[in-house]
């Protein structure tokens, strides 16, 4: 642990897109020091959840609110495309957990607000978005696009 830290937390991300505090490493002198850093910790770490949860403000932890990646914005959608936008989250999270891998693996954030907000019906409307290429498409395409045209 670097000089002057009091503490540092490890999250790791499960194979299944699950998060999780991998270690905690504390650095004291004393018991009184130990439970304010605890303290600070613990607080710390609850804001982070309920934020993670959705449950407080964003700018605290200077994160987007539907995406956390690389502080980039993601566009506004309309009730009826977030609601979209939502279930293409559900649907990539149960395609992860099957394939036991990172969701972000399946589609970024970004490709599924776009697809969202565009609304693509056909493939060549859908490769139009970036990050998707033919592998992709071949392997979750059709299943999105039935997702749109259901919605539509």
């Amino acid at each position: 642990m670097e000089e002057n830290k009091k503490y540092e937390v490890e999250f790791k991300q499960s194979a299944k897109g699950s998060w999780y505090i991998g270690s905690i490493k504390i650095g004291v002198d004393s018991e009184n020091e130990f439970e304010e850093v605890m303290g600070k910790g613990i607080e710390m770490t609850t804001k982070m959840i309920k934020k993670l949860n959705g449950l407080v403000a964003d700018e605290e932890f200077g994160i987007d609110k539907i995406s956390k990646s690389r502080g980039k914005s993601l566009p506004e959608l309309d009730e009826r495309k977030r609601r979209l936008y939502d279930l293409f989250c559900e649907k990539r999270l149960e395609i992860a957990r099957k394939k036991e891998v990172a969701p972000l693996v399946i589609f970024h954030n970004s490709v599924l607000a776009d697809l969202a907000l565009k609304m693509p019906t056909t493939k060549e409307e859908f490769l139009e978005i970036e990050g998707v290429g033919e592998k992709k498409f071949e392997d979750y395409g059709e299943m999105f696009l039935e997702m749109i045209r259901e919605i539509k």
